[in-house]
């Protein structure tokens, strides 16, 4: 597949430990490998201290991870879409309110080796996390990112031949420590994420 549109709202609570920074931070994005394995991130980055969202699209071999402006608001629907225009580019697109109030649509590009505007070998996925500092991992610092909603998410190699994503779109999930991720599950393109470290 090629193509992946999805929206997230985070109403409430998508917020790490307010009263201390921990090096934790969560993440809200899509992306997968392309022919050659190549693996690319594109998304949201919370920010503890601000409390707001910036865009990013990391891409294996091409250090990083890049972060762009505008930054945008929590608390809000956000529509992203993942795709790739061209053989060899991926791109992201953020649908969504910017931390002035303006609504805004923004495009970010990145060379991506073996990903194919056909679809053809690229592997799709969604994920929303909180990464740690490596080898300082502590699944009980009191982070938490909660209400993390996607929904309306479609799934093809062009947006013309786009389908809800569902199970049989899907090859598999993955949720680890199990014991601190809760999920509402409705299918495999509509679900309620908190993860909880405590």
């Amino acid at each position: 597949m090629g193509n992946v549109t999805s929206s997230f709202t985070g109403k409430k609570y998508i917020y790490e430990n307010p009263s201390k920074y921990t090096g934790s931070t969560g993440f809200v994005y899509m992306g997968g490998w392309g022919n050659t394995n190549n693996a690319v991130d594109a998304g949201l980055q919370h920010s503890p201290k601000y409390n707001d969202w910036a865009p990013f699209l990391l891409i294996e071999g091409n250090g990083g991870p890049l972060t762009f402006t505008p930054r945008f608001e929590g608390d809000q629907d956000i529509q992203m879409k993942f795709y790739v225009p061209s053989d060899g580019i991926v791109a992201l697109v953020i649908y969504g309110y910017d931390i002035s109030g303006t609504k805004v649509e923004k495009t970010y590009t990145g060379a991506a080796p073996g990903w194919t505007a056909s679809g053809n070998g690229n592997i799709i996925k969604r994920m929303t996390s909180i990464a740690q500092i490596q080898n300082h991992e502590d699944y009980n610092d009191g982070s938490y990112i909660k209400n993390v909603d996607w929904y309306g998410s479609f799934i093809g190699p062009n947006s013309v031949d786009s389908v809800p994503w569902r199970s049989t779109e899907t090859y598999g999930y993955c949720s680890s420590p199990r014991n601190k991720i809760f999920i509402n599950f409705v299918h495999a393109g509509s679900e309620l994420i908190d993860i909880i470290l405590e």
